[in-house]
Protein backbone atom coordinates (compact mmCIF):
# COMPACT_ATOMS: atom_id res chain seq x y z
CA UNK A 1 0.00 0.00 0.00
CA UNK A 2 3.13 2.09 0.08
CA UNK A 3 2.87 2.57 -3.62
CA UNK A 4 -0.60 3.44 -3.61
CA UNK A 5 -0.06 6.08 -0.95
CA UNK A 6 2.86 7.47 -2.46
CA UNK A 7 0.90 7.73 -6.24
CA UNK A 8 -1.98 9.61 -4.11
CA UNK A 9 0.39 12.32 -2.44
CA UNK A 10 2.20 12.84 -6.38
CA UNK A 11 -1.41 13.16 -7.76
CA UNK A 12 -2.32 15.61 -5.50
CA UNK A 13 1.15 17.50 -5.82
CA UNK A 14 0.81 17.38 -9.33
CA UNK A 15 -2.95 18.81 -9.39
CA UNK A 16 -1.95 21.44 -6.25
CA UNK A 17 0.78 23.12 -5.38
CA UNK A 18 3.84 21.22 -5.12
CA UNK A 19 3.89 20.07 -8.77
CA UNK A 20 8.05 20.09 -9.22
CA UNK A 21 8.33 18.23 -6.21
CA UNK A 22 6.09 15.52 -7.15
CA UNK A 23 7.01 15.59 -10.75
CA UNK A 24 10.94 15.21 -9.32
CA UNK A 25 9.98 12.97 -6.39
CA UNK A 26 7.90 10.63 -8.52
CA UNK A 27 11.37 8.77 -11.04
CA UNK A 28 12.95 7.15 -8.04
CA UNK A 29 9.77 5.15 -7.27
CA UNK A 30 8.31 4.50 -11.15
CA UNK A 31 9.84 1.10 -10.97
CA UNK A 32 8.19 0.09 -7.72
CA UNK A 33 5.34 1.24 -9.06
CA UNK A 34 5.66 -1.04 -12.43
CA UNK A 35 6.43 -3.83 -10.04
CA UNK A 36 3.40 -3.34 -7.26
CA UNK A 37 1.36 -3.09 -10.76
CA UNK A 38 2.47 -6.35 -12.73
CA UNK A 39 1.84 -7.94 -9.46
CA UNK A 40 -1.59 -6.69 -8.90
CA UNK A 41 -2.66 -7.90 -12.36
CA UNK A 42 -0.24 -10.58 -13.76
CA UNK A 43 0.07 -12.89 -9.68
CA UNK A 44 -2.44 -14.87 -9.13
CA UNK A 45 -2.95 -13.67 -5.63
CA UNK A 46 -3.00 -9.98 -6.39
CA UNK A 47 -5.13 -7.50 -5.71
CA UNK A 48 -7.02 -5.97 -8.80
CA UNK A 49 -8.55 -3.38 -6.63
CA UNK A 50 -5.35 -1.79 -5.47
CA UNK A 51 -3.83 -2.10 -9.10
CA UNK A 52 -6.92 -0.23 -10.65
CA UNK A 53 -6.86 2.28 -7.62
CA UNK A 54 -2.49 2.79 -8.24
CA UNK A 55 -2.87 2.90 -11.68
CA UNK A 56 -5.40 5.58 -11.60
CA UNK A 57 -3.80 7.48 -9.35
CA UNK A 58 -1.00 7.36 -11.51
CA UNK A 59 -2.43 8.89 -14.45
CA UNK A 60 -0.97 12.40 -14.03
CA UNK A 61 2.31 11.89 -13.34
CA UNK A 62 2.40 9.38 -16.75
CA UNK A 63 0.44 11.71 -18.48
CA UNK A 64 3.16 14.49 -17.50
CA UNK A 65 6.06 12.67 -17.52
CA UNK A 66 5.28 11.70 -20.75
CA UNK A 67 4.91 8.09 -20.15
CA UNK A 68 1.53 7.40 -22.22
CA UNK A 69 1.51 4.51 -23.67
CA UNK A 70 2.65 2.60 -20.09
CA UNK A 71 -0.27 4.23 -18.53
CA UNK A 72 -2.61 3.38 -21.62
CA UNK A 73 -1.55 -0.01 -21.32
CA UNK A 74 -1.87 0.05 -17.34
CA UNK A 75 -5.25 1.56 -17.26
CA UNK A 76 -6.54 -0.33 -20.47
CA UNK A 77 -5.53 -4.00 -18.01
CA UNK A 78 -7.10 -2.11 -15.18
CA UNK A 79 -10.08 -2.00 -16.65
CA UNK A 80 -10.78 -4.87 -18.55
CA UNK A 81 -11.38 -6.56 -14.69
CA UNK A 82 -11.93 -4.13 -12.16
CA UNK A 83 -12.84 -6.58 -9.85
CA UNK A 84 -14.11 -4.93 -7.00
CA UNK A 85 -13.34 -1.58 -7.23
CA UNK A 86 -15.38 1.28 -6.39
CA UNK A 87 -17.24 3.58 -8.92
CA UNK A 88 -15.09 6.41 -7.82
CA UNK A 89 -12.04 4.31 -8.53
CA UNK A 90 -13.48 3.02 -11.83
CA UNK A 91 -14.28 6.27 -12.96
CA UNK A 92 -11.03 8.02 -12.06
CA UNK A 93 -9.32 4.79 -14.24
CA UNK A 94 -11.53 5.71 -17.09
CA UNK A 95 -10.50 9.63 -16.77
CA UNK A 96 -6.73 8.93 -16.66
CA UNK A 97 -7.60 6.55 -19.60
CA UNK A 98 -9.13 9.28 -21.24
CA UNK A 99 -6.77 12.53 -20.72
CA UNK A 100 -3.66 9.79 -21.74
CA UNK A 101 -5.90 8.98 -24.82
CA UNK A 102 -6.03 12.46 -25.18
CA UNK A 103 -2.24 13.37 -25.01
CA UNK A 104 -1.76 10.70 -27.67
CA UNK A 105 -4.06 12.55 -30.14
CA UNK A 106 -6.53 9.52 -30.17
CA UNK A 107 -9.56 11.65 -29.87
CA UNK A 108 -11.67 9.28 -30.95
CA UNK A 109 -10.49 6.24 -28.84
CA UNK A 110 -10.22 8.90 -25.84
CA UNK A 111 -14.29 9.74 -25.99
CA UNK A 112 -15.45 6.34 -24.49
CA UNK A 113 -13.31 6.25 -21.36
CA UNK A 114 -14.28 10.65 -20.97
CA UNK A 115 -17.65 9.82 -21.49
CA UNK A 116 -17.97 6.77 -18.92
CA UNK A 117 -15.31 8.71 -16.40
CA UNK A 118 -18.16 11.71 -16.12
CA UNK A 119 -21.16 9.24 -15.84
CA UNK A 120 -19.67 7.11 -13.20
CA UNK A 121 -18.18 10.30 -11.48
CA UNK A 122 -21.44 12.58 -11.87
CA UNK A 123 -22.91 10.89 -8.43
CA UNK A 124 -20.04 10.33 -7.02
CA UNK A 125 -18.20 12.71 -3.83
CA UNK A 126 -14.96 12.98 -6.30
CA UNK A 127 -15.93 16.90 -7.36
CA UNK A 128 -12.62 17.44 -8.55
CA UNK A 129 -12.20 14.38 -10.58
CA UNK A 130 -15.39 15.00 -12.24
CA UNK A 131 -14.31 19.18 -12.98
CA UNK A 132 -11.45 17.25 -14.58
CA UNK A 133 -13.55 14.74 -16.26
CA UNK A 134 -16.11 17.83 -17.52
CA UNK A 135 -13.02 20.44 -18.81
CA UNK A 136 -11.18 17.58 -20.86
CA UNK A 137 -14.51 16.15 -22.69
CA UNK A 138 -15.24 19.68 -23.25
CA UNK A 139 -12.17 20.36 -24.93
CA UNK A 140 -12.59 16.96 -26.84
CA UNK A 141 -16.11 17.39 -28.48
CA UNK A 142 -14.56 21.23 -29.14
CA UNK A 143 -12.36 18.75 -31.22
CA UNK A 144 -15.08 17.30 -32.98
CA UNK A 145 -16.75 20.86 -33.55
CA UNK A 146 -19.57 20.18 -31.25
CA UNK A 147 -18.61 24.11 -29.91
CA UNK A 148 -22.02 24.47 -27.88
CA UNK A 149 -21.75 20.90 -26.05
CA UNK A 150 -18.06 21.54 -25.58
CA UNK A 151 -19.07 25.33 -24.28
CA UNK A 152 -21.50 23.41 -21.86
CA UNK A 153 -18.81 21.39 -19.98
CA UNK A 154 -16.02 23.65 -19.81
CA UNK A 155 -18.47 25.93 -17.96
CA UNK A 156 -19.82 22.96 -15.67
CA UNK A 157 -16.01 22.28 -15.04
CA UNK A 158 -15.14 26.25 -14.48
CA UNK A 159 -18.52 26.56 -12.24
CA UNK A 160 -16.78 23.49 -10.38
CA UNK A 161 -13.75 24.19 -10.04
CA UNK A 162 -14.79 27.01 -8.62
CA UNK A 163 -17.38 26.07 -5.71
CA UNK A 164 -14.32 23.77 -5.08
CA UNK A 165 -11.50 26.30 -5.34
CA UNK A 166 -9.87 24.23 -7.22
CA UNK A 167 -7.44 26.43 -8.93
CA UNK A 168 -5.57 23.89 -11.61
CA UNK A 169 -9.67 23.01 -12.79
CA UNK A 170 -10.45 27.10 -13.23
CA UNK A 171 -6.95 27.09 -15.03
CA UNK A 172 -7.82 23.87 -17.21
CA UNK A 173 -11.34 26.00 -18.16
Amino acid sequence: HAMLQLAHEGEAGILGERQRESMQRMPAEHENVRMALHSAFHDPAGNRQLGLELAAAMGMYWLYAGFWREGVTWLTTALDDPADATVIQVGRAHLALGLLLLAQGEFRSAQAPMEMAIKLLEDSADRRSLALAYVNYGRLVNRFRAFAQGEEYLQRALDLSHALHFGFGMCAS
